[in-house]
């Protein structure tokens, strides 16, 4: 094999060496492939695309491209080279790799907490729902509730009400999401200005204000009260409403701060009034005495 002088060919794509190479002596497709190391990992190993330089001023036309289909078995050494269907490169060729039709990289997802086999699972669509990765992980055990389960993504809790779209047939789950199915059971925790801290048995419907009420009630004047959930979403008590307990709820009641007194503030401030009032007493007598 000889090499044509000052005439060089390209790669690019799925290979494992894409580059520059010199045009070699009735070189192939398939023998520069081979040259750049052969196909990386979900290469399109049966159709290449080759983008020649042609011109046509008339056109506008700049270059031609060719779908080739590669002789795979020259590549693996069952077969020689087929000069009447080989296609020859020529100076400034351009081969180009594609990746495989449809190729995605797979994703996993995790669901811990109540389900029958809690763990990673790869998602095997793109568009897989909520429901086929739950079936994927054995179900909900008797003491999994959607209702109260959240999505972890990127560390941050994905708002979305589960249980509403447990059967639908739309997909929002996205690689590196973590699914926690939270149980029916659980505590609820009561910290802050109230007379007694402590940890309670969650009840269902029971109120916020009551688990309060079951730490002694709140020890003097409050500021606000909000509900940490346990997806981490913080919801604070308004005048209205009400603010629902989930299982492994925290309840925080924050005291509402005192004005402290600075030392010697009081006398300061007795001073200044006497000021005024003295200089308001001599600035009258002034007055008085000129007018008399």
């Amino acid at each position: 094999v000889s090499v044509v002088i000052n005439e060089t060919i390209s790669i690019n794509g799925l290979v494992k060496r894409p580059a520059e190479y010199q045009l070699l002596e009735n070189m192939t497709v398939e023998d520069l492939i081979l040259q750049a190391g052969g196909f990386l990992e979900f290469a399109d190993k049966n159709i290449v695309t080759v983008s020649r330089p042609t011109f046509n001023v008339l056109e506008g036309q700049v270059s031609e491209s060719f779908s080739i289909t590669i002789n795979t078995d020259y590549l693996r050494g069952l077969a020689t080279k087929d000069n009447d269907q080989s296609f020859y490169l020529k100076h400034n060729d351009i081969v180009n790799v594609r990746m495989v039709e449809g190729y995605q990289h797979r994703k996993t997802i995790d669901i811990v907490g109540e389900v029958i086999n809690p763990g990673a699972i790869m998602l095997e669509n793109k568009y897989q729902t909520l429901e086929e990765a739950l079936n994927m992980a054995g179900g909900l055990t008797p003491f999994g509730s959607l209702e109260y389960s959240y999505i972890l993504r990127n560390g941050k809790p994905f708002i979305i009400d589960l249980k509403k779209n447990r059967n639908k047939k739309t997909s929002f789950l996205r690689g590196g999401d973590k699914i926690i199915i939270a149980s029916k059971s659980g505590t609820v925790a009561v910290l802050g200005a109230v007379m007694n801290e402590g940890l309670f048995v969650w009840e269902k419907g029971k109120s916020m204000k009551k688990y309060i009420k079951e730490s002694g009630d709140k020890s003097g004047k409050i500021s606000s009260i909000v509900v940490k959930g346990p997806n981490g979403i913080t919801l604070k008590k308004k005048w209205f409403g009400r603010l629902k307990v989930l299982p492994n709820s925290t309840i925080y009641v924050y005291p509402k701060a005192k004005k402290e007194k600075i030392k010697g503030q009081a006398l300061d401030s007795f001073l200044k009034v006497l000021t005024v009032v003295t200089g308001s007493l001599t600035t009258i007598i002034l007055v008085q005495a000129l007018g008399n």
